[in-house]
């Protein structure tokens, strides 16, 4: 009996061992699945950016095509994001009009909405510059959570690259971040596809008017530090997106 209870107890730990196998090797492929959407959505916002400069609209990108490899099912692909600037229901509307997906019209009409509201115009000091643009995962791969229940998320910075667009420019190469946020990522059941994103803004780069009234120097801070209505007052309303106040 002691055998058979000894050779038991080996068999349970081999399971064990070989659940604990799996479990990493999915954590692992969910990882690289959450970078790889990171770098899709690069592609898409330097698409669209290439379209603004360009003047004209290009074919679907190969990124769309990357996407619905990586995703669960690209119809039924939830693309939220919450940030106090922008409206989401007119890309719901205008998604309905192209009879695209929800999902991939609202990413593009929130890189246009980056690209058109964010940002300053490509030139600094009047001297013409080329830009582009990469998401950075704020302490690298370290910096990504995949948690046991299918949720992956990270803090990533928005960074605009700059340069001069001729050889004999004055302005050096130049990195800044534009905008800062949490991407949070839903994966389907026992699986590195994923079933839904979502993108949080958290910090938003002032624009060139902003920081001129400001002297130069503008200050971001979140809204506990601000003054806000009472509790029980019924213009108080909740809001998911995490919105920062300027302060001079």
């Amino acid at each position: 009996m002691r055998k058979k209870a000894r050779y038991q107890e080996l068999l349970d730990s081999e399971d064990q061992l070989k659940a604990m196998k799996e479990l990493e090797s999915l954590r692992l492929e969910r990882l690289e699945s959450y970078q790889k959407f990171l770098t899709i959505r690069e592609t898409m916002l330097n698409t669209v950016h290439l379209e603004n400069t360009s003047g004209s609209t290009m074919a679907p990108p190969p990124a769309t095509s990357h996407l619905q490899e990586l995703v669960d099912h690209l119809g039924t692909f939830q693309y939220e994001i919450h940030d106090h600037k922008y409206g989401g229901d007119e890309v719901a509307l205008a998604a309905k009009s192209e009879h695209r997906q929800i999902s991939v019209s609202r990413m593009r009409s929130w890189d246009r909405f980056i690209l058109d509201q964010i940002l300053e115009s490509d030139s600094v000091d009047s001297e013409p510059v080329t830009s582009s643009f990469l998401y950075e995962v704020v302490d690298g791969v370290d910096g990504i959570a995949i948690s046991s229940n299918g949720t992956g998320f990270a803090r990533v910075d928005l960074i605009q690259t700059l340069k001069p667009s001729n050889q004999n420019g004055s302005l050096p190469f130049q990195k800044r971040t534009i905008l800062s946020g949490v991407l949070q990522v839903h994966f389907a059941a026992t699986s590195n596809r994923l079933s839904s994103a979502c993108w949080t803004s958290v910090q938003h780069m002032p624009s060139s008017s902003q920081r001129k009234s400001s002297g130069g120097s503008v200050e971001l801070v979140p809204p506990a530090a601000a003054a806000a209505p009472p509790r029980d007052d019924p213009s108080s309303s909740s809001n998911d997106s995490l919105e920062y106040q300027m302060v001079h």
